[in-house]
C-alpha cells in the first residue's frame, strides 16, 4: 500500500483534467521523475561519501607521520610556525581627499619582525599581497599600519592591533579591520586582512579529520532518509520493492578542508541497478539479438568504406555513425533509444550520400580512364565507386539494424517506449500492472513528519 503522504504528493503533482481526474500516464511520469530525483539524490551522496572518507584518509595519513616528527617548545608551539598574513585592499583611507595621487603602503609587525607592501596608488589601494611571520611564543601581538607616502613625507592613514590569540583555532579568517588613529579613536577607514596561524599540525590535522567525521556523519544520515524515502515510493510495487539502490562499485577511501564547490560538480551519469525478485544477484545487461551481431559487421565495414572515402572527401558522418555503435557496444551500453537513434542518423548519412553522388559523381567520373587526366582523375573515380559500395552497403545496413531496434523492444508499442525506457533498465514494466490495479493510501507515521519527498526545482 501507498504511504498517505508520498501518495498525496504524487497526486498533487499530476497535471488534472478539467474533471479533476487524470490518467495512469501522468501517474507513471511524476512517479519517474520522483524516482529519479531520488537516485539522483543517493548518487550525489555516495559521490560525496567517497570524497570525504578519501579526503579523512590522506589527513589520518599525514597526521600519523607528524605525530613522529613535530617538536613543541615550551610555550607549546612547534619548530617552523607561521603566521600568514594576506594584505588584500583598504578603504576611505585618512588624507586621500588632500592629496590629487594619494599613495599606500602597509606594514607589518610581529616578534622584532617588520615586512611591507609595495606602495599602491589611489584612496582604496589594492595590495593582494602575502606576508609571513616565523612565531616562537605566541605572546605578542600583531600590528598592522597603513602609512601614506608622498614626495614631502609619510605619515600613517591608520593602524589596527590584532591579538594573535584570535588565531588560536588555527583556522583561516577573512575579515574587514577598522582602523585606528595613533590615540585609539576610530577612523573612517578600513583594511580586508586574511590571516591563519599555524601552530601545531598534529592539532591542526586533528581537527580536520573530526571536521570530516561530521560531514561523513550527517551525510549517511542524509542518505538514509532518501533510501527511506525510496523505499515508500516502491512500496506498493513488489518487483521494485525487492531491491534496493546499488551504488556504483569502487574504493572508498582527505587534505584541507571540505570543498563544497568541488564536491557539487558534475555527478556520476551511470544509472542505477535494480535487483528483484526474480532476477536478484543479476545485473541488466543491454538489448541482445541475433540481428545485433549482424549490425556489429555491417557497421565494421561502414567504417572501414568509410576511412577509404575519407583520402579525398569528407566523410565525417559515415566515420561518426559506426563509431558510435562500436564504441557503444563495446561498453555494453546499448539501448532501444540509442539504436533508434543510430538508426536516424544513417538515414541522414544515406542522404548525404545521394545528395553527394547527384552533385559530383558525373564531373569525378568524366574523365575516368583518359590519361591526360592522371592519377589525380583516377583517384576521383575511384571515390565515386567506392561511395556508391558504401551507399549500397548502409541502406542493406538498415534492415538488420530495424530488426534489433523492432526484436529488442518488444515491451511497449509506439513512441511511449523510447520516452520511459533507459539505457540500463526500463522502469516501466513494472508500473504497466497499474492499470488493471487500484490504489490505497493508509496512515503511517510519516503523517507526523515533514515530508521529504524530492521537488524538481
Amino acid at each position: 500500500m501507498f504511504d498517505r503522504v508520498v501518495a498525496e504528493q504524487i497526486f498533487e503533482r499530476m497535471e488534472k483534467n478539467p474533471d479533476g481526474t487524470s490518467n495512469i500516464e501522468e501517474f507513471i511520469k511524476v512517479f519517474l521523475e520522483a524516482d529519479d530525483i531520488l537516485i539522483h539524490k543517493i548518487e550525489n551522496a555516495d559521490r560525496f561519501l567517497r570524497d570525504y572518507h578519501r579526503q579523512r584518509a590522506e589527513a589520518s595519513s599525514k597526521l600519523n607521520d607528524l605525530r613522529q616528527t613535530e617538536r613543541l617548545n615550551s610555550y607549546g608551539i612547534m619548530d617552523g610556525s607561521n603566521l600568514t598574513v594576506q594584505i588584500q585592499e583598504s578603504h576611505n583611507l585618512e588624507g586621500a581627499d588632500f592629496s590629487p595621487n594619494p599613495r599606500y603602503y602597509v606594514v607589518a609587525i610581529l616578534e622584532q619582525q617588520r615586512h611591507q607592501t609595495e606602495v599602491a596608488p589611489g584612496a582604496s589601494p589594492a595590495w593582494n599581497e602575502t606576508l609571513s611571520f616565523e612565531v616562537k611564543t605566541g605572546l605578542d601581538d600583531l600590528k598592522v599600519s597603513v602609512i601614506s607616502k608622498d614626495a614631502q613625507r609619510e605619515e600613517t592613514a591608520g593602524q589596527i592591533v590584532i591579538p594573535i590569540s584570535r588565531l588560536r583555532d588555527q583556522q583561516k579568517i577573512e575579515e574587514w579591520f577598522d582602523l585606528l588613529d595613533r590615540n585609539g579613536a576610530k577612523t573612517r577607514g578600513r583594511i580586508r586582512l586574511t590571516l591563519q596561524w599555524i601552530h601545531s599540525r598534529v592539532k591542526y590535522l586533528s581537527d580536520i579529520i573530526r571536521k570530516w567525521d561530521e560531514h561523513i556523519k550527517f551525510q549517511n544520515e542524509d542518505k538514509a532518509d532518501y533510501q527511506r524515502d525510496l523505499d515508500a515510493l516502491h512500496e506498493p510495487f513488489p518487483s521494485l520493492r525487492g531491491g534496493a539502490y546499488a551504488p556504483p562499485s569502487g574504493p572508498i577511501a582527505v587534505s584541507g578542508l571540505p570543498n563544497d564547490e568541488r564536491n557539487a560538480e558534475a555527478v556520476s551519469s551511470r544509472r542505477p541497478v535494480y535487483r528483484s525478485s526474480d532476477d536478484q544477484g543479476q545485473q541488466q545487461q543491454q538489448p541482445d539479438s541475433k540481428f545485433l551481431k549482424w549490425t556489429v559487421i555491417a557497421e565494421y565495414v561502414h567504417l572501414a568504406l568509410a576511412i577509404l572515402v575519407c583520402f579525398d572527401r569528407a566523410a565525417f558522418t559515415d566515420i561518426i555513425v559506426p563509431s558510435y555503435f562500436l564504441v557503444q557496444n563495446f561498453l555494453k551500453r546499448l539501448s532501444v533509444p540509442k539504436l533508434t537513434i543510430l538508426l536516424a542518423m544513417t538515414g541522414v548519412a544515406i542522404l548525404f550520400d545521394i545528395v553527394w553522388l547527384g552533385l559530383y559523381s558525373k564531373h569525378w567520373w568524366s574523365g575516368f580512364g583518359d590519361p591526360e587526366h592522371g592519377v589525380q582523375q583516377g583517384l576521383k573515380a575511384f571515390i565515386v565507386f567506392l561511395t556508391w559500395i558504401l551507399l549500397i552497403g548502409k541502406v542493406l545496413k538498415v534492415f538488420p539494424l530495424l530488426m534489433t531496434v523492432w526484436t529488442v523492444g518488444t515491451l511497449l508499442p509506439g513512441w511511449t517506449q523510447l520516452v520511459f525506457c533507459s539505457g540500463k533498465r526500463c522502469r516501466l514494466n513494472h508500473l504497466v500492472s497499474l492499470k488493471t490495479c487500484l490504489l490505497y493510501t493508509s496512515p503511517s507515521p510519516r503523517d507526523r513528519q515533514k515530508s521529504r519527498m524530492p521537488s524538481s526545482a
